[in-house]
């Protein structure tokens, strides 16, 4: 992604990767990384094909952009993590 030239690249290369912690299994699930209307999400233990690899951890990233937890942090909350309050 930080080699794409688009106008949030300087905010989404700068912004943090953030642990995902599974509500659902309670396991380090992966991690996300957002910035404007970009988020990226590295699911951990699996390839292209993440719902056969890891379906509870496909079905709770799918739950978490269906229901828009996954956002940039840029409200005026202090930034938790997407998955509070599922």
């Amino acid at each position: 992604m930080g080699e794409m030239n688009w106008s949030g690249k300087e905010k989404f290369v700068n912004s943090e990767d953030l642990p995902w912690i599974s509500i659902l299994t309670g396991k380090d699930a992966g991690e996300i990384r957002a910035a404007g209307p970009l988020t990226f999400i590295r699911v951990k233990n699996s390839g292209h094909m993440v719902p056969y690899d890891q379906p509870e951890h496909s079905l709770e990233m799918l739950n978490l952009w269906i229901k828009a937890r996954i956002h940039d942090g840029d409200d005026d909350q202090k930034r938790r993590h997407p998955t509070e309050d599922l």
